[in-house]
């Protein structure tokens, strides 16, 4: 039987190739031992079969014939992996030197409107069942649910209540004796055939004891951070360059050294993003997909709408009030989003109690005008869902964007007067203050005129001509007799100070505004 996905390694990184054009370049029989040949979706190294009396073809090692797809799943079992997707698994460090595991369930899994339990069996030499009630699950975003310290190899679903959706899976690869990565920055658990990039971290778990070997390369950083925890160590790695040693590292685990990672987003219309949902006014949604090899696979139909290139495609999807998933796959789901339609208006609503916007102190700002400046001139946003926030003047134009990822904060800094802060969600602004200097107040009363008569009084020093316009200015203080007096005090010197004439001007003009 021949391979049908067998690729090789160039400066661009892994390309898929053909018998067809092996021959044409090598011209003989390469064996797997040469390492120039990869099956993709086992990582192991292949036999190209050339001769005069053979079909050009690819072929494993007959002892990995059992372990690689190619060999082991039908046509229609590749089908269905394509759209088989799992819940996320999250490695938390509760600690330098210990750890634990969570499962996250998206929204998109659970029936919201049932109660419940929710049992999850972590199969392993410990073998441990965790309970949880339907009060512990989120409806506004990803709920992770604790499954111990202690890394399984699989772990097993099941719901009193009918709570989980029949899109739920119910059985979840965990973490491999020989290995498993995780996405440092995210603390998830990669999907077999994941992407990984150049200078980015990644944590390893693996048995202690079971084989561990890699080329000692510069382009690799190994670092063990945790030893013998339970019988596991994590280690710490990083590609620190483009190439075939760090791409061959990587392929062991079942991960593909990438400068395009295969990325999954809504473009069109304007929609409300939640962790794995995406909520849409329009029945037509649009969806941008970006990777090498990887295509978008929907639950119903989609409509490629171009595809400029191989690596990168915009499809549409049809939203009509039933719950649907977007797939971006190749051999298995990398990524997947539950879509649907949703006229928002319960969701505008509660979008407003969903967003925090705090000092430097820790203290709540609250939306509208501002009595002065924030703490060190600093504020810090966090949001249950996806959106941006901007920093304009406040005639609008803008001066900085920044976008602001569901439950990650961010800092918005060198806040100044004439300025004004705007926190979108999709198209609706659900928060907003501005920064404007406060004016003194205009006096009216006869506390103010008699502080105001004070003030200018108590100023002896700068004196500058009267001007003529100080005649105009009384008319301005016509209703108080004492500061009258005291500016026919100033006319008759020939002379006032500087400060005071301008504070008359600023209550002149105030009074003129007003």
């Amino acid at each position: 039987m021949s391979l049908d996905h067998v690729c090789k390694w160039t400066e661009n990184g892994w390309v898929r190739t053909s018998a067809e054009s092996c021959k044409n370049e090598f011209y003989r029989t390469v064996h797997a031992y040469e390492h120039k040949l990869v099956c993709e979706l086992c990582g192991k190294n292949v036999t190209f079969v050339y001769g005069s009396k053979r079909i050009p073809h690819f072929r494993h090692e007959v002892s990995d014939q059992n372990h690689c797809p190619d060999y082991t799943v039908s046509d229609r079992q590749k089908d269905a992996l394509k759209r088989k997707f799992s819940l996320p698994i999250k490695l938390i460090f509760t600690s330098s030197q210990a750890i634990e595991f969570k499962i996250g369930f998206p929204i998109g899994c659970i029936n919201w409107e049932n109660d419940g339990k929710i049992y999850i069996e972590r199969k392993s030499k410990s073998s441990k069942i965790y309970t949880y009630l339907s009060e512990k699950l989120d409806k506004s975003k990803m709920t992770y649910l604790t499954v111990g310290s202690v890394p399984a190899e699989k772990y097993l679903i099941k719901d009193f209540g009918s709570i989980l959706k029949k899109n739920c899976p119910r059985e979840i690869e965990g973490i491999k004796t020989t290995g498993t990565l995780f996405d440092k920055e995210t603390g998830k658990k990669l999907m077999p055939d994941a992407d990984v990039v150049v200078n980015h971290t990644y944590w390893l778990i693996r048995r202690k004891g079971s084989e561990f070997s890699y080329t000692f390369t510069d382009a690799l950083s190994v670092n063990r951070i945790i030893d013998d925890r339970y019988g596991w160590c994590v280690y710490e790695i990083m590609a620190t360059q483009f190439s075939e040693d760090a791409a061959s590292f990587f392929l062991n685990y079942h991960a593909r050294l990438t400068k395009a990672p295969v990325k999954l987003y809504p473009i069109w219309p304007a929609c409300v993003q939640k962790p794995y949902e995406v909520l849409c006014k329009e029945k037509d949604l649009f969806f941008f997909l970006s990777g090498s090899y990887a295509k978008l696979i929907s639950d119903y139909s989609a409509t490629e709408m171009t595809s400029d290139s191989a690596d990168s495609e915009v499809v549409k999807v049809l939203c009509d009030g039933r719950q649907k998933t977007a797939f971006a796959s190749r051999f298995n789901v990398l990524q997947y989003i539950f879509y649907n339609q949703n006229n928002l208006s319960e969701f505008a609503n509660r979008l407003k109690t969903e967003v925090a916007v705090l000092d430097d102190n820790n203290q709540v700002i609250e939306s509208g005008e501002q009595k002065g400046l924030p703490f060190k001139n600093v504020v810090t946003v966090k949001m249950k869902y996806d959106g941006f926030a901007e920093l304009t003047d406040l005639n609008g134009v803008l001066i900085s964007r920044e976008r602001v990822k569901a439950d990650q904060k961010i800092r918005i800094e060198n806040i100044r007067f004439g300025c004004q802060i705007k926190i979108y969600c999709g198209n609706d602004c659900i928060w907003q203050a501005s920064y404007q200097r406060r004016r003194q107040a205009k006096y009216t009363n006869a506390s103010s005129d008699r502080d105001l008569l004070i003030q200018l009084a108590s100023y002896k020093k700068d004196m500058v001509p009267v001007p003529i316009s100080i005649g105009a200015m009384a008319l301005g203080f016509k209703n108080d007799p004492a500061l009258c007096r005291w500016l026919a005090v100033q006319l008759h010197n020939g002379k006032i100070s500087k400060k005071a004439l301008n504070i008359l001007q600023s209550e002149v003009l105030k009074g003129e505004r007003g």
